[in-house]
């Protein structure tokens, strides 16, 4: 389509400049010279009717690459949009598969939470109780010191 377009603009400039000539031509005629008068207004009326045409074609051309130009646009646009949505879709598909393992997963994870909970608060009772009986034995040391020393 491309190349018909460029051939009528060929054809359309190579007639376009046939018409200047003919009318640069029919300009420059003596009036004086009917014969030539005559002629010089012939080519041009042909020249004319040739131009007319030529442009014609030219813009027919032209409007037949715009529309198909436009047609071609929709398409590929509509094709991006259809493989979006298939994509899409099975996406969608796939996640509606995998959701019972992710319930699962889910109730799982909130039960590690919940024992980690646990081993936390078990773990802080522990270390009370370590820091209670480390520090009821250092005063005891102490006091046992105190008492061997008789400071008391």
């Amino acid at each position: 389509d491309i190349k018909k377009v460029k051939d009528s603009r060929k054809d359309f400039e190579k007639i376009s400049d046939d018409l200047d000539s003919a009318l640069n031509r029919n300009s420059n005629v003596p009036r004086t010279k009917v014969q030539e008068c005559e002629e010089a207004k012939n080519i041009l009326t042909s020249k004319r009717s040739g131009f007319a045409h030529a442009s014609l074609d030219y813009v027919f051309q032209i409007n037949v690459l715009h529309s198909k130009k436009r047609f071609d646009v929709l398409e590929t646009m509509l094709s991006f949009m259809h493989a979006h949505s298939t994509y899409f879709h099975q996406g969608h598909d796939l996640f509606n598969e995998f959701d019972p393992e992710m319930k699962s997963i889910t109730g799982q994870v909130d039960e590690l939470r919940e024992k980690a909970k646990q081993e936390r608060r078990e773990m802080e009772e522990r270390h009370t109780l370590v820091q209670k009986k480390c520090d009821r034995n250092l005063l005891e040391t102490v006091w046992n010191k105190l008492k061997t020393n008789k400071y008391i």
